[in-house]
């Protein structure tokens, strides 16, 4: 029985990979969704500005998120959004790079709800509310003059004070 079973399997994954090849990209489907992809990493990084100034985006060097109810309430019904969004792609009509990105978005916003509903880790991790590595990318930038820079850290740095009565508060 063994001997028969493997074959089986086999052939049964080479049926099911080429059943997803048989399908055709909706070219026009394709094209929306790399739109899509565009205004959700605009949008993305508005949510997470450190994360933005960490990849190279520093249209937003001068937002502290403070981690408070409000934050929270945005960064889920964020996620919230976009996962109804993506409802509208049919995942079997995109190029395969789509598809990837699409599954990389979902697991992302999937992600994120596990983090603030389930993990919780702002309430057992102090590492969690360290803004020191914000600040570093600031200063050791090569992006832009020190004086554009400086200027960022600045308006970064007067928002502390609520970044920490908020993480009080919270916990």
């Amino acid at each position: 029985m063994k001997k028969l079973l493997i074959p089986i399997i086999a052939v049964s994954l080479l049926i099911s990979c080429n059943k997803n090849s048989k399908t055709t990209v909706d070219k026009n489907l394709d094209r929306k969704f790399d739109k899509y992809k565009d205004n959700f990493v605009t949008d993305l990084w508005k949510i997470y500005p450190g994360w933005a100034s960490g990849v190279g985006y520093h249209k937003l060097d001068s937002v502290l998120v403070v981690p408070d109810a409000n934050a929270k309430r945005a960064e889920l019904d964020f996620a919230n959004a976009q996962l109804d969004s993506l409802k509208h792609y049919d995942i079997e009509r995109l190029s395969d790079n789509n598809k990837t990105d699409f599954q990389m978005i979902k697991n992302q916003l999937e992600g994120a709800i596990f983090s603030i509903n389930e993990l919780k880790s702002a309430e057992w991790n102090p590492a969690e509310y360290n803004v020191c590595g914000a600040f570093a990318e600031i200063l050791n930038g090569k992006y832009d003059s020190l004086d554009v820079r400086l200027q960022a850290f600045n308006i970064k740095m007067n928002n502390i004070p609520a970044y920490y009565e908020a993480t009080e508060k919270e916990y």
